[in-house]
């Protein structure tokens, strides 16, 4: 999700909080109402210039509250890697590494560079992790499961038909008229077959971008 609205928006920084991920997305076929119920917060987001002192501060205090929640992360980034030492955020010592992530390898977080940050409104509400940025910068229009919907359509076709059209000729009926209307529904192999011809294939490698230590 932060790496779709990274390319949607040309941020260099995403930051989305890991409350408004509400459900799981599970193997098989995805509906767009899927993606809205795992991301139902129509939440305005905000694309806002700062520099690399303000973001840290802000990551240091998502880092101390992540460390309070049985050190796990409050916030999912893109363009970013982060280390969290939970015991030193416990102490409230300087706790979290942050370095940004390039098409040249990991760099240090310099406190004087300029960055472009996506981010929700959320996340910047008095009392939050990035107040300091508050309202500025611009609102962007659209939300993650719509710039969701738009990166999965352009993903590689498919090539593993026969098992896809088996999972769509056993759709239920009710989820079947969801996906395809009552006129398709239920779907034949032949016709599961044709749908699977034009279905992305999503292959997603677990990058460890944010490690979370004790």
């Amino acid at each position: 999700a932060a790496d779709t609205m990274l390319a949607a928006t040309a941020a260099d920084v995403v930051l989305l909080n890991t409350s408004g991920l509400r459900a799981d997305l599970e193997a098989g076929e995805l509906l767009r109402s899927d993606l809205e119920l795992s991301f139902p917060f129509d939440e305005p987001w905000r694309l806002v210039l700062t520099d690399g002192a303000t973001l840290r501060r802000g990551l240091l205090r998502a880092a101390r509250r992540s460390a309070a929640q049985d050190c796990t992360s409050v916030v999912q980034i893109a363009g970013l890697a982060l280390r969290v030492r939970c015991s030193s955020c416990r102490a409230a010592d300087a706790c979290v590494d942050a370095r940004r992530r390039t098409p040249f390898g990991e760099q240090p977080l310099e406190d004087a560079e300029q960055l472009l940050i996506a981010l929700p409104r959320y996340l910047t509400s008095a009392g939050a992790d990035f107040e300091e940025l508050g309202e500025r910068g611009a609102e962007l229009d659209g939300s993650i499961a719509g710039a969701l919907e738009r990166s999965l359509a352009r993903l590689p076709v498919s090539g593993e038909l026969a098992a896809c059209a088996e999972a769509l000729s056993r759709l239920g009926a009710g989820r079947c008229r969801e996906a395809f209307g009552a006129v398709a529904c239920p779907l034949s192999e032949q016709k599961a077959r044709g749908v699977c011809q034009g279905l992305p294939r999503l292959e997603v490698v677990r990058d460890e971008r944010i490690e979370m230590l004790p």
